[in-house]
């Protein structure tokens, strides 16, 4: 399901991702745009409160912090994208970025 943004920030409107749940809705996933991140702390508690996975694009946010926190360290993962168009690019490919250790020793 696709979510509105919020029209001062672009980035996802933890208000409307509540309202979209469903039974059958499993993850959220956030995306930081142009360097700032999505509202990293209100998408959590969401994901907390139904039980779901928060899963976050940073591909936009290389080297960018929130509350003191690197970018790569929220969620279940955040996965950057190094292709050509990137503000950090090696032309192609990417990273995958957890502190869950049983999802960084899945292959």
């Amino acid at each position: 399901m696709f979510c509105d943004i919020d029209p001062r920030t672009h980035t996802i409107d933890p208000a409307r991702v509540e309202e979209i749940i469903r039974p059958h809705t499993t993850r959220i996933l956030g995306v930081h745009l142009w360097g700032r991140p999505c509202d990293i702390e209100a998408l959590e508690a969401i994901a907390r409160r139904y039980g779901l996975k928060l899963l976050l694009d940073a591909a936009h946010a290389f080297s960018c912090s929130w509350r003191g926190r690197m970018i790569g360290n929220f969620g279940a993962a955040e996965v950057f994208s190094f292709h050509a168009t990137e503000v950090f690019n090696t032309f192609e490919g990417g990273a995958l970025a957890t502190n869950n250790a049983e999802l960084a020793t899945r292959t």
